[in-house]
């Protein structure tokens, strides 16, 4: 025959380790799932500066190509690649507001009869317009290095 007591002393010795395991167990459950988490927002972060980096780069090709005689073809999209960096590096959103801003600038301006002082001064926008350029360039391209 069963010892009762046998039995109900063994039951009670588990106990801890049942209460114990399903700790630990959920413990793991619910860490697993922020874990999860966190490296799924670190790569929808890392997905969002690649597309970012693109732009900026795609419009440094566009201003560039153009001699920065020739407006953006989509200023709203310009306009929309600004908002984005600004959300990822407000230091780099600077640079890339001086170089959207005299781009247009400096093709809203270029003519054919142009004075020798509208000239000097067309020169000292493009490079300055090239002095940001390839700032944008170096932090797009250490984005894409970087993710």
């Amino acid at each position: 025959m069963i010892d009762i007591t046998k039995l109900i002393n063994t039951i009670i010795s588990q106990i801890p380790g049942i209460i114990i395991g399903g700790i630990s167990t959920a413990t793991f459950l619910i860490g697993k799932g922020y874990v999860e988490i966190y490296f799924e927002k670190i790569k929808r972060i890392n997905k969002h500066k690649l597309y970012v980096a693109k732009h900026v780069l795609d419009l440094c090709n566009e201003a560039s190509s153009s001699s920065y005689s020739k407006r953006p073809r989509d200023y709203e999209h310009a306009l929309s690649v600004i908002t984005n960096v600004s959300g990822i590096d407000n230091r780099i959103e600077v640079n890339m507001r001086k170089l959207i801003s005299l781009w247009v600038l400096i093709a809203h301006r270029e003519h054919p009869n142009m004075s020798p002082d509208d000239l000097s001064l067309n020169i000292e926008m493009r490079k300055e317009v090239d002095i940001n350029r390839e700032i944008l360039i170096n932090w797009a391209n250490k984005i894409r290095l970087d993710t």
